[in-house]
């Protein structure tokens, strides 16, 4: 990034201001440094602050509504996302009970967790109006 902004710089300063002629340099140099830190600056910020937590309290988790976005059949585990105040989370499910299916997109009910594995449950809307 340095390098290129220092081409253009370099080009522009040379084509406005031809008779600073070799001291095109300095003004492209210091130019090409400040931009290139701005931008690293804004990824290192959007590192540290754009971070996603792949952790959430169980408290804070059971009970949540979810959407199985991995098919829960025949006895395997699939995944199921949930969000908990603005994150999003994803994590694996299995179904609390045994023999139920979750086919991709069903919601459910996240009522237990073990071994980093949520347990879900059928969720149905008007049982908890």
């Amino acid at each position: 990034m340095l390098l290129t902004f220092f081409g253009v710089f370099g080009l522009l300063f040379e084509r406005l201001m031809p008779w600073l002629g070799i001291f095109t340099l300095i003004p492209a140099t210091l130019i090409s440094m400040a931009i290139s830190n701005v931008f690293k600056y804004a990824v290192r910020w959007l590192i540290v602050h754009g971070n996603v937590s792949t952790e959430a309290k169980v408290e804070d988790t059971i009970g949540q509504v979810g959407e199985i976005i991995t098919p829960i059949n025949s006895g395997r585990a699939g995944e199921v996302t949930y969000v908990i105040g603005s994150k999003r989370y994803h994590s694996a499910a299995k179904p609390s009970k045994e023999g139920i299916e979750f086919k991709r997109g069903s919601k459910v009910l996240i009522t237990e967790i073990k071994d980093h594995v949520v347990y879900v449950d059928e969720y149905n809307l008007l049982e908890f109006h």
